[in-house]
């Protein structure tokens, strides 16, 4: 099992995902930097694992004969055989570790559930990156200014208040006759030319009218399986649909083919749905929900 453990690492980290016939799916799920308790931790990548993926894409039997130097068909029935018996195990103890890459464990119903490792140190993307501590700003302490005033020196401030507020409201300040008037009479006379204004013809104004390009819109699909090859997208699509999923679709990239389960055009409804199906079917525990451009016709 060490070997087909191997290989499965090997795949993760060059691939980002390893199917195993007979178990299940492993996929790669990366995640942002964050900030936390004063430090910026770093992006970091952890395995999911999907025991829907059923359909092999041989890429493990391909690398276990190639480690090994035999033939593909021999790789294939070592691997049958060394699943069947980590299963068996597993049906015994409960849980059992899968090496660096998580742990499994076996309910009362026999399904399979995975804990994934805490640091899985032999992808990439977990490999010479540290925290960075944020820098802890200094705080600078107020103090309070108190003025004392004796009972003398706050009777002397007072009459001084109380003299200014009464010139305010003077008569005199306030007497309307005695304020100088502006002689506009005596200003000469300046005659300015006319300006007339020409509107600007309909051709000219159509010229300097930019269009403005509509803001792009998006839709969110829920996205449950990944794929390298498209035939086996397209047939666990069509397992899907037989399931009732009616809406499931294989969405292909330039990398790999994606099978949507459902799709929205509101990214809040789009996340609401990935939470009830990882809560109420287990096998959609891995799902995650992909943005895309919608199209100009939708």
């Amino acid at each position: 099992m060490e070997i087909i453990l191997h290989c499965i690492e090997k795949l993760l980290a060059c691939n980002d995902h390893a199917v195993v016939p007979g178990l299940g799916g492993f996929v790669v799920q990366k995640q942002s930097a964050t900030i936390s308790g004063g430090k910026i931790l770093p992006p970091t990548a952890n395995v999911s694992f999907n025991p829907l993926i059923n359909h092999t894409d041989g890429m493990l039997a391909v690398t276990v004969s190639r480690e090994l130097h035999i033939t593909y068909r021999e790789a294939a029935k070592l691997i049958e055989s060394e699943t069947g018996q980590f299963l068996r195990q597993l049906k015994k103890s409960k849980k059992l570790g899968f090496g660096r890459i998580g742990t499994f464990h076996m309910d009362k119903d026999a399904l399979l559930l995975f804990t994934p490792a805490v640091k899985a140190d032999f992808l990439p993307a977990n490999l010479g990156l540290k925290s960075i501590f944020l820098p802890v700003r200094s705080t600078t302490k107020t103090k309070d200014i108190v003025f004392t005033l004796s009972a003398k020196n706050l009777m002397k401030y007072a009459a001084i208040f109380i003299t200014f507020i009464s010139l305010l409201f003077s008569s005199e300040i306030n007497d309307n006759p005695q304020v100088i008037k502006a002689d506009f009479y005596s200003l000469n006379k300046v005659d300015l030319p006319e300006i007339t204004v020409t509107p600007p013809s309909t051709s000219e104004m159509n010229t300097d009218i930019t269009a403005i390009p509509p803001s792009e819109k998006f839709i969110y699909k829920v996205v449950v399986a990944v794929f390298e090859s498209e035939d086996t997208a397209s047939k666990f699509r069509d397992q899907l649909i037989y399931m009732n999923f009616t809406e499931t679709e294989v969405v292909n990239t330039s990398n790999n083919s994606k099978v949507s389960i459902r799709t929205f055009t509101d990214l809040i409804a789009a996340v609401n749905y990935m939470e009830q199906i990882r809560h109420q079917d287990k096998r959609f525990k891995d799902a995650w929900v992909m943005k895309t451009k919608a199209s100009l016709f939708n």
